[in-house]
């Protein structure tokens, strides 16, 4: 294995390692819920509240004590669609059937609804609430580095193993 390709493995986010989608793929995309959060619906219209629990390491224990961080935190979707999109987080809809269902429920154009589930997706992800499946992220950068033309394709194949929440990135960003 060459120096590069380590390095790579070891600091993903650095020399090329992380590729982030670009425009419509994004739409391909197949979101999915992370494991470790709880959740449930209450009330007629049917409003999700999520259960966060907090690391659980000597330091974060030592932090938590100090600053008197609870053990688990709730989040509270107050609107029908937020709570519509994270229902549809599971591995099965992908980000374009999401907004096109929302296009018909909620009588919104396309572009609205694209744009209002991305959002809403992006703010979900920068909490590590949701991620991509291990596979399907895996094919889509394959695919991007091999052939640029072959990223709507990569992002179809889908399996049901591993989690994928994102990086955090350091250093330059490549695209």
């Amino acid at each position: 294995m060459s120096l590069l390709a380590s390095a790579q493995k070891v600091l993903p986010g650095l020399l090329g390692g992380y590729m982030r989608p670009h425009g419509r793929d994004v739409l391909q995309l197949r979101p999915l819920r992370q494991p470790s959060v709880a959740w449930k619906t209450v009330g007629e219209d049917n409003l999700v509240i999520l259960t966060v629990s907090r690391r659980q390491d000597p330091w974060s224990n030592f932090a938590a004590r100090v600053f008197g961080i609870p053990l688990t935190r709730n989040i509270e979707l107050t609107d029908e669609i937020s709570s519509f999109v994270w229902t549809c987080c599971d591995g099965d809809h992908a980000v374009a059937d999401i907004a096109m269902e929302i296009c018909k429920r909620y009588k919104l154009n396309k572009r609205q609804s694209e744009v209002s589930v991305l959002t809403f997706l992006k703010t979900l992800q920068t909490k590590h609430l949701i991620g991509v499946p291990a596979e399907q992220a895996r094919s889509y950068k394959q695919a991007s580095q091999a052939n640029p033309a072959s990223r709507a394709q990569a992002a179809d194949a889908r399996k049901e193993v591993g989690y994928y929440a994102g990086r955090k990135r350091s250093g330059k960003r490549t695209r």
